[in-house]
């Protein structure tokens, strides 16, 4: 008898530690709760990062690699799937770690510290997002994106820490503005927005409606701040919280995952406790109607710069054959289909009356006028530049460079009157928008040097693909685009810059 009284408080015991350790009722992986990690962290998302690119790979680090992170993500709301979101604990560097796994909130809920083996996992580093998964799924279309990792490996590659840490400390609060500015720096990364609402017109409707969807079945549904500043909240098919939510009146708070898709800033709660619109709502209603096309213009304020005295005259070595355009054959040879798009060859009208490129006319939609493409080029050229003249009302010219994956860079050029150094984008395509054509030039009749800096920009030397790209401003209902301009002599310049 005694033996069995033992036995019935020792099982009493044992299931009481059980229940004590366990955070939700509902967790479906108990053999990872509250189990003190074994894995001993040696490297770091951050770490990872760097040696990441685009391409997917095999982790070829060491077999007892470790590296940690902080789940800020949650599908408890249905807005997503199969993936936990990560941060570094110190440096907050974003991650998804992609995992077969349904109702992954109720054993990582948000602010839970894991440890993650890499032996044997893949990464990649595309449009700016780390990418950690369990092997390489291949698309109808071929196309390659990172797999997920199999239920059956989530024990021998994930150990949870029993302790939550506080998710305050990896919420950072931002204003709109602040946010669109600094995109870069919070993609990825669990953002508070401050004093923001629904857009007027969207007021009553719900959160998600299968009905109003985009080319991916998501309903995007726009805030804006007392600025004009404007995002999209996305949520899908799978939403559960936000199916039935109607959109308030009232302004206020909203907690989310902040990120890029098509170039355009959206935005992810994770459940309806994510919204706090418990304000007067603020006037400044609705934003500008451009901010909706494939191209995003952002207004802003133009940078202050001291003049520099640049000799007008064209540079070194062509940059591709044909780039002074007097030899026309050689020129349609290296374009990528379709060819040449609004702008045409004039007789002399270009640099000392040779023959240039046209941009004339007013195009109703924003087009690549040419792509240069399978050009060689030399490894050390310091910039590219190219001699420019005339008008361009309300809408400039846009100018991509490419690395050898294929992301861009942008050269905007926006108002222009004299000689200029441009600068490229400080990230590129696959990092959010880069794109740039509001403006107005105005030559005055004369030729002026446009001037693009390489020293800072990894452009394609492969001579495979694609090298540069002109793209022009088409008009909107709102804002017009009137060109004439001539263009000429696109050529590298092969000797340090001085300013």
């Amino acid at each position: 008898m005694q033996i069995l009284q033992k036995t019935i408080i020792t099982l009493i015991f044992t299931a009481l530690l059980v229940l004590g350790c366990a955070k939700n009722d509902n967790f479906t992986l108990p053999t990872l709760d509250c189990v003190a990690p074994t894995f001993e962290p040696n490297t770091t998302l951050e770490q990872l990062q760097v040696q990441a690119d685009a391409t997917i790979q095999l982790y070829p680090g060491q077999a007892n690699d470790v590296l940690t992170g902080v789940v800020i993500s949650s599908d408890q709301g249905g807005n997503f799937y199969n993936k936990l979101h990560l941060v570094d604990e110190i440096t907050q560097v974003p991650a998804v770690l992609n995992l077969e796994m349904g109702a992954s909130f109720t054993a990582f809920p948000p602010g839970t510290k894991i440890a993650i083996a890499l032996r044997g996992l893949y990464y990649s580093y595309p449009f700016g997002k780390l990418n950690i998964g369990g092997g390489i799924y291949t698309s109808s279309a071929g196309k390659k994106y990172i797999g997920s990792l199999a239920k059956n490996a989530i024990n021998t590659t994930i150990q949870k820490y029993c302790e939550p840490l506080n998710l305050d400390t990896y919420t950072t609060k931002l204003s709109l503005a602040t946010l669109k500015q600094e995109i870069e720096t919070y993609t990825g990364r669990l953002v508070l927005l401050e004093n923001v609402q629904f857009d007027r017109k969207l007021i009553g409707k719900t959160l998600y409606d299968p009905k109003e969807v985009d080319s991916q079945g998501y309903t995007l549904r726009k805030i804006v701040d007392q600025k004009g500043n404007s995002l999209y909240i996305r949520t899908g098919k799978l939403t559960k919280d936000f199916a039935d939510y109607v959109i308030p009146t009232q302004s206020g708070t909203i907690i989310g995952i902040a990120d890029v898709f098509s170039k355009q800033i959206q935005f992810y709660p994770r459940v309806l406790e994510d919204f706090n619109f418990d304000q007067s709502p603020f006037e400044a209603g609705t934003t500008d109607s451009e901010d909706t096309e494939e191209e995003e213009d952002v207004e802003e304020e133009e940078d202050v710069e001291e003049p520099i005295h640049i000799v007008v005259e064209p540079g070194q070595s062509l940059v591709f054959p044909g780039a002074d355009f007097e030899n026309w054959e050689q020129f349609l040879g290296v374009l990528k289909r379709p060819g040449l798009k609004f702008a045409t060859q004039v007789m002399e009208e270009g640099w000392n009356n040779s023959t240039g490129l046209a941009f004339r006319g007013s195009p109703t939609k924003t087009e690549n006028a040419f792509t240069i493409t399978q050009v060689q080029v030399p490894q050390n050229a310091t910039a590219i530049s190219f001699l420019l003249k005339g008008t361009a009302n309300a809408k400039s010219l846009s100018i991509y460079l490419y690395q050898a994956d294929g992301a861009y860079v942008a050269f905007n050029l926006e108002h222009l009157t004299t000689s200029k150094i441009i600068q490229p984008t400080s990230f590129t395509n696959q990092q959010g928008n880069v794109n740039k054509y509001k403006g107005t030039i105005d030559t005055q009749g004369e030729w002026i040097k446009i001037i693009l800096p390489l020293q800072n920009v990894r452009y394609n030397t492969t001579g495979e693909g694609d090298f540069l790209t002109f793209r022009f401003g088409g008009k909107t209902a709102t804002i017009p685009s009137d060109y004439n301009l001539i263009l000429d002599e696109i050529r590298f310049e092969e000797e340090p810059l001085s300013e």
